[in-house]
C-alpha cells in the first residue's frame, strides 16, 4: 500500500507542477497573430508577382506590380 501511495503522491506533485509551469508560461500565440507587423503581399494578376501595398499600383481593385503590368491586363 505505501508504493501505491507514493506512486499517487509522485503523480500528484507532477500534474500540479504542469499546471502551474503553464500558468506562468508565456502564451502561445495563435495563427492568425503570427502575421501581426508584417505587411500584406498582394499578387499581380497579369505576372503574377508579389508586392506590397505601398509598392505596388492599384487599379480596378487589384494591386500591379507597374503600369505595364497594368496595360497588359486581359490581352
Amino acid at each position: 500500500m505505501s508504493l501505491l501511495r507514493t506512486l499517487f503522491i509522485l503523480i500528484l506533485i507532477y500534474l500540479v507542477f504542469v499546471y502551474i509551469s503553464r500558468l506562468f508560461s508565456p502564451a502561445q500565440k495563435r495563427p492568425d497573430q503570427l502575421n501581426e507587423g508584417r505587411e500584406q503581399l498582394y499578387p499581380c494578376p497579369t505576372c503574377g508577382t508579389y508586392n506590397t501595398a505601398p509598392v505596388a499600383f492599384r487599379a480596378n481593385g487589384d494591386y500591379y506590380c507597374n503600369r505595364e503590368c497594368f496595360n497588359q491586363r486581359g490581352k
